[in-house]
């Protein structure tokens, strides 16, 4: 009877063991949440503005570099690992101005298009597969896709000028895997009608969204467009949102529809609301939101986390990250604040449910720097590199995730203040006891940090609880791991 308990204590210690270790293996992979700079070799403007997977679970930030003597812009392509690190970088010139879109290649490189009427691979290495220049002028593609028929389409719009007239029209290619020309055309606008956003329909062709005006004191109307795979028009449609002037910017597929996130300005020259818009397979309205939000912003980019839930980037001087409902409700935001300006261009979903946001952040009136974000589905990451400047005031209580997590045997925490207040930041165990009160005293408005050290304490998960004026605000979970 002693063996049998022996054996059976011995056997739930095991047990517990391969648990917790499975437990701490999944949070070590989901854990790798970042923020960095990348600045470029030329400390002049450096902006990410697309992002796509590369092999290994590594992955690309596509933008462009500004030249340090002339007018005009490199390319500027990174390859980075899924802790941030840079496997490679290329500055690439004489292709276009700037490179704004990128789509994975299939076989580990990337596929860039942008101002210019060309298309740029690179292999897995860094090396040029190809690179192509065409033959029209006044192109601008702001979007590719890799296709099911292994090569690529992009599309945008062209620059056409007659005299003192000029238009824009919508402008779509269509290359094979080498970057030849398929076929390519221009579908034509009384004024401007350029395409933003592509998506292939599996077994029919391609949907477009954009905008379309029919003349220059014509309103904005969001443009909805599908095609066969030579690009002959199905449909096409015009719509105001909330009979007001609109314009899209992103289209996503659904399992009844398609998704297509916009912007609404009040007039053609004042920044306006976002809007989330779901269409049948006809392109008619199913359903029509707001973005739950009191601030006048630009939308950037969207994606779809789950079916309840998207990712927004936007930016009003201030880039935000949005999370949000299916109908327009925000769950979390973070704004993200430097002396000058920031920006979110491009959002990049991980399987695991974290979230790749890249962009760039301006800390004086020249420089800019490649800013890159990997959050978790709520949003936490550390906070650090983008407030390097002493003059950087909050805008909201917040209480950000500690870093490293987990950790042995210490790690730090940061909270930040928009005003003067009386803080108190409690650390307490699983029981709800209380273990350690790191902080208690008033503090000024800004960015603060703490060490917590768990030398004496066992492996466990332990909270901290950050509360401000008497009121608690925010608690957070971290795990200690000897």
């Amino acid at each position: 009877m002693k063996i049998l308990n022996l054996n059976t204590g011995k056997l739930l210690i095991i047990a517990v063991i391969i648990i917790f270790s499975a437990i701490f293996c999944q949070n070590l992979i989901s854990q790798f949440y970042w923020q960095r700079i990348y600045n470029g070799p030329y400390n002049q403007q450096d902006i990410c503005v697309d992002m796509c997977l590369a092999d290994n679970n590594n992955f690309y930030a596509v933008g462009y570099s500004k030249k340090p003597t002339t007018q005009g812009y490199f390319i500027y392509v990174l390859k980075l690992n899924q802790l941030g690190d840079t496997i490679w970088t290329r500055i690439i010139d004489s292709v276009s101005n700037e490179s704004t879109a990128c789509a994975s290649s299939g076989d580990g490189g990337v596929v860039v298009v942008g101002e210019g009427h060309f298309a740029l691979k690179l292999d897995s290495s860094g090396n040029i597969a190809w690179k192509r220049f065409y033959n029209r002028g006044g192109i601008w593609c702001y979007d590719i896709i890799k296709t099911s028929d292994n090569g690529f389409l992009a599309c945008g719009d062209q620059l056409v000028v007659s005299g003192t007239d000029f238009r824009y029209d919508s402008y779509v290619m269509k290359l094979d895997n080498n970057g030849s020309i398929l076929w390519d055309t221009a579908y034509l606008a009384d004024f401007d009608k350029p395409f933003k956003s592509v998506l292939e329909v599996g077994g029919e062709g391609y949907i477009y969204t954009g905008s379309v005006m029919s003349s220059i004191s014509d309103s904005i109307k969001c443009l909805i467009m599908k095609t066969g795979y030579s690009g002959d028009i199905f449909w096409e449609k015009s719509l105001k949102i909330f009979n007001r002037v609109a314009g899209g910017t992103k289209i996503e597929k659904l399992s009844n529809g398609f998704i297509i996130c916009g912007g609404t300005p009040d007039t053609v020259l004042t920044i306006g609301r976002t809007f989330i818009l779901k269409i049948d397979s006809l392109g008619n309205n199913i359903s029509t939101h707001y973005l739950n939000s009191n601030i006048r912003e630009i939308l950037t980019d969207f994606k779809i986390i789950n079916n309840n839930r998207y990712a927004m980037a936007t930016y009003n001087d201030i880039a935000k990250s949005i999370l949000c409902d299916s109908i327009g409700n925000i769950i979390i935001q973070k704004s993200f604040h430097t002396q000058y300006y920031t920006y979110l261009f491009s959002i990049l979903p991980f399987n695991n449910g974290d979230i790749l946001w890249g962009g760039g952040a301006r800390f004086t009136v020249e420089d800019a720097d490649v800013w890159l974000i990997r959050s978790d589905s709520l949003l936490n990451f550390p906070p650090i590199g983008i407030q390097p400047n002493t003059n950087y005031l909050p805008v909201e209580y917040e209480l950000f995730q500690n870093y490293p997590n987990p950790f042995n045997p210490q790690t730090k925490i940061k909270f930040q203040l928009y005003k003067r207040a009386k803080v108190k930041l409690t650390v307490y165990n699983i029981a709800g006891e209380t273990i350690d009160v790191l902080i208690e005293s008033e503090l000024n408005a800004g960015v603060h940090e703490t060490g917590f050290y768990g030398d004496n304490l066992p492996s466990g998960v332990y909270f901290y609880q950050l509360n401000i004026n008497g009121k608690n605000i925010e608690s957070r979970k971290m795990v200690l791991i000897k």
